[in-house]
């Protein structure tokens, strides 16, 4: 499990590279975006505004090899989603609440790590396309904005797979739409 905390990293990196603004849609790229996630098992449709690039690639000496994933960010609204993925080394299955109960706890602890005020409001398991997924809401201070955020956490063969839904505090539809419009597609 130890092996895997370092993995989970990829969070914080992602956060960070959300405070340089991420390239415009190219010419011809639709308006709305699929982000896809462990090898199309979830999927779901951005709305038109996001636009998208990817996260600098996992780095063995930040414990992050094989991380991959890309950031969507929202100008407008000021939102974030991180969809990323990480490789795992343990012989959990891909329903092993337990193996997402501790990747839970080594992601909230990271999170606190990125913002000390970081505070999970609640916490739950769900099923997505028949797979367990931990749920995360929480408050925090990211990038200098008080936020909202949402993360989902779960695991398919050798990977772990992260989204988070970050949105200004004080905009709470906004948040729960975007969230609802992930859980939606991906179901």
């Amino acid at each position: 499990m130890r092996r895997l905390l370092p993995s989970l990293a990829l969070s914080l990196f992602a956060l960070n590279a959300h405070s340089a603004p991420p390239s415009q849609n190219a010419p011809g790229q639709p308006a709305a975006m699929q982000a896809t996630l462990l090898q199309g098992k979830l999927t779901f449709n951005l709305p038109e505004g996001f636009n998208a690039r990817e996260l600098p690639a996992g780095r063995t000496e930040e414990g992050t090899a094989g991380a991959s994933g890309n950031i969507y960010a929202n100008p407008q609204t000021r939102q974030i989603v991180v969809v990323a993925e990480a490789p795992v080394s343990d012989d959990a299955t891909d329903d092993d609440k337990r193996f997402l109960s501790h990747a839970a706890q080594g992601y909230v602890r990271q999170q606190k790590q990125a913002a000390p005020d970081y505070r999970v409001t609640k916490e739950e398991t769900i099923q997505i396309k028949g797979m367990n997924v931990h749920r995360i809401d929480a408050t925090g201070t990211f990038a200098g904005s008080l936020s909202q955020n949402t993360s989902f956490l779960t695991r398919s063969g050798p990977r772990l797979g992260v989204v988070q839904v970050v949105s200004r505090e004080s905009d709470a539809q906004g948040h729960a739409d975007l969230v609802q419009r992930v859980l939606r597609g991906s179901r």
